[in-house]
């Protein structure tokens, strides 16, 4: 049987050079279930961001290395690219647009602020997120914010990839993807990896065994010439 987890806090990274101001927002954010990760540069933020999953992010634009090492651009390399970014800015950085910066994700604090403000804004920016990312197929929702898949009221983490593998089929559902698409988000960055398309086949494998393993309907079918998609043992078109 599938064992029942209980949902993690959600996780918040805050970059900021201050050790006093930090402080303020780590018992706020704290206060009201976050659980809060601190850096105070942006590179020590972006080598955080390589080793641990994040649910959003605060941060400064005024660090020092905001423009070199930027949190919004390193993202879409690391396992936190549909991470929701909140920076604390002066009105001055309206004036030229931040890179990186996704109007419909993202979200700008002016400073000077208040930490009960700052909270608001994380759980609206987290709420909308979540919203956007929970899909239902079958038997089984997942939601990409969270990298969870849920059957029947019982609630599992998924390893990184195969939630993205997994979201991306059933978006496109009941379209078939490319087996290279996945190749060259996932393994074509990581310059270790010597047979990406290999490797994309022994994600699929392990993850059709996650879903015969959870008893769901739901199953990941091969297209010869193509890649993958999905369906439920309902469908017509499954066999």
């Amino acid at each position: 049987m599938t064992p029942i987890v209980k949902p993690a806090s959600l996780k918040i990274l805050l970059v900021h050079e201050h050790p006093a101001l930090r402080s303020q927002i780590r018992i706020c954010l704290k206060a009201s279930g976050y659980e809060v990760v601190e850096a105070d540069s942006c590179k020590q933020a972006v080598g955080l961001m390589h080793s641990c999953e994040v649910s959003a992010m605060i941060v400064d634009s005024d660090a020092p290395d905001f423009m070199a090492a930027s949190p919004l651009s390193a993202r879409n390399f690391t396992r936190n690219s549909n991470a929701p970014c909140i920076v604390l800015a002066t009105s001055r950085i309206i004036q030229k647009p931040l890179e990186h910066f996704n109007a419909e994700t993202d979200d700008y604090l002016f400073k000077p602020f208040n930490v009960i403000a700052l909270e608001k804004h994380v759980k609206a920016v987290l709420n909308s997120h979540c919203n956007d990312s929970k899909l239902t197929f079958g038997s089984i929702t997942i939601c990409s914010a969270r990298n969870t898949m849920t059957i029947d009221r019982t609630t599992t983490k998924l390893p990184y990839k195969q939630m993205r593998l997994l979201f991306t089929l059933v978006r496109n559902a009941p379209r078939a993807v490319q087996k290279e698409h996945f190749a060259e988000s996932f393994y074509l960055p990581d310059m270790k990896v010597r047979q990406p398309l290999k490797s994309v086949e022994s994600l699929v494998f392990r993850l059709r065994n996650r879903l015969r393993t959870a008893s769901c309907d739901v199953r990941i079918k091969s297209v010869r010439g193509i890649g993958y998609r999905i369906s439920t043992t309902q469908s017509k078109t499954s066999k």
